[in-house]
């Protein structure tokens, strides 16, 4: 009986181990997903402001936020919120996909 307890035992904790190795590997995969995202969403960011020849300042400017937003965008530490996405893509004539890294 001491046998079949082992077992039991070392079969449980092994199946233990191999659930957390597949959903650690899951989450590690979610946040690169989520951080290439971001730098993505910087990127086209920083294209349009260069594309119409704007400072980070001016760029702010014409979306009523400040030159360290509009930095944070562009080096992927955070993003626009849904507000000033709406207000980016009117002011520049752009579709919130592109923005978003959705199209090409």
């Amino acid at each position: 009986i001491y046998k079949l307890f082992y077992c039991i035992i070392f079969y449980f904790f092994h199946i233990i181990y191999f659930i957390r190795i597949i959903f650690v590997s899951q989450d590690n995969n979610e946040a690169y997903s989520y951080n290439k995202n971001m730098e993505t969403i910087g990127q086209r960011i920083r294209q349009l402001r260069t594309e119409e020849g704007l400072s980070q300042t001016a760029f702010a400017e014409k979306l009523c936020t400040t030159q360290d937003t509009v930095s944070l965008w562009e080096l992927g530490k955070s993003v626009p919120t849904i507000e000033l996405l709406i207000k980016l893509c009117k002011t520049f004539s752009v579709s919130a996909d592109y923005i978003l890294g959705l199209e090409g």
